[in-house]
C-alpha cells in the first residue's frame, strides 16, 4: 500500500543576519534547512493547510549564540507561527 506524501515548500524571501561571517551564514543555512525539513516531516498536521506569513521576526539571539542556535530559534518561531490557533492556545 502506498502512502500519499504531502509536499511542503518553504519560500524565504530574505533573512537578515547581523554579525555573521560568511562561514557562519553557511552553517546557519545548513542548519535551518535541516530544521525546516524536520519540521515538515513531523506529520503533526500543522502543515495540512497552506499558510503564508507576511513576515516573521525571530527575535534576538543571546550573546555567543551559534549559527545552529539561530536556526533553531527561527524554526521554533516558524513552528509557533504556523501552528493552528488551538495548538497555540494549548502551548501557552
Amino acid at each position: 500500500m502506498s502512502r500519499a506524501t504531502n509536499k511542503v515548500h518553504f519560500e524565504i524571501e530574505r533573512i537578515t543576519l547581523h554579525g555573521f561571517s560568511p562561514a557562519h551564514r553557511t552553517r546557519f543555512l545548513t542548519s535551518l534547512r535541516a530544521s525546516l525539513t524536520e519540521l515538515a516531516s513531523a506529520g503533526d498536521g500543522s502543515l495540512s493547510q497552506p499558510r503564508a506569513l507576511g513576515s516573521l521576526n525571530a527575535g534576538q539571539l543571546r550573546p555567543g549564540a551559534s549559527p545552529e542556535d539561530a536556526a533553531a530559534l527561527v524554526t521554533a518561531r516558524v513552528r509557533a507561527a504556523i501552528a493552528p490557533a488551538s495548538g497555540r492556545e494549548s502551548r501557552r
